[in-house]
């Protein structure tokens, strides 16, 4: 047969050079200058996105240092910044390509990749490792109840205190009028 490299005789032209190690070429090709892809971790963890809609879910399918592929329900276009939360684990990113409810964001900060697949806040909690609530705890406590009845003494309080006030002005008003009157009267008619 002929050379290994040989273009095929297909119609169509095929490269005749043999395929190259980008290692091994010599520094001053150009090619040097291309910037490496970072380790991507592949994952299949939950996590949950905030974006312009609000906070949704959405699915980590992998994750480097400096970037993340998630799936999500919404659409998101290149340039728009998100947050995405995994257990204590906040991560704001900017959209940098998107295929329907995929996307690939890149991040400013160096990720730590392991334990933000690993953050399992459940395990967490059983080794008695502190875990981030992200819900509010709406149950009320007794001091709640003191507030408000704090609240509510010291309105009733003013309530009454104005009304005093009222009662007393009144009062005053009516008991001092009387006089007034007369005083007035004699100055208008002379002596």
């Amino acid at each position: 047969m002929g050379d290994a490299f040989a273009p095929l005789r297909t119609g169509r032209k095929q490269p005749v050079s043999p395929p190259v190690l980008l290692a091994a070429l010599p520094v001053g090709t150009g090619v040097e200058a291309m910037k490496q892809r970072e380790e991507r971790v592949p994952a299949h963890v939950p996590a949950r996105l905030r974006g312009q809609a609000g906070w949704s879910d959405a699915t980590i399918t992998n994750i480097s240092e400096h970037g993340v592929c998630f799936v999500s329900g919404g659409r998101y276009e290149r340039g728009h910044y998100l947050e995405l939360r995994r257990g204590s684990h906040v991560i704001v990113a900017r959209i940098v390509w998107s295929e329907g409810k995929r996307c690939g964001a890149q991040t400013q900060d160096t990720l730590p990749v392991f334990d933000i697949i690993n953050d399992r806040p459940a395990a967490r909690r059983k080794l008695g490792l502190a875990v981030v609530e992200r819900r509010k705890d709406r149950t009320r406590t007794p001091d709640w109840q003191r507030q408000l009845g704090q609240r509510l003494q010291f309105a009733c309080l003013g309530v009454v205190g104005l009304l005093v006030a009222v009662g007393l002005g009144q009062s005053v008003y009516s008991t001092l009028s009387e006089p007034l009157r007369a005083v007035e009267a004699a100055l208008i008619t002379g002596p």
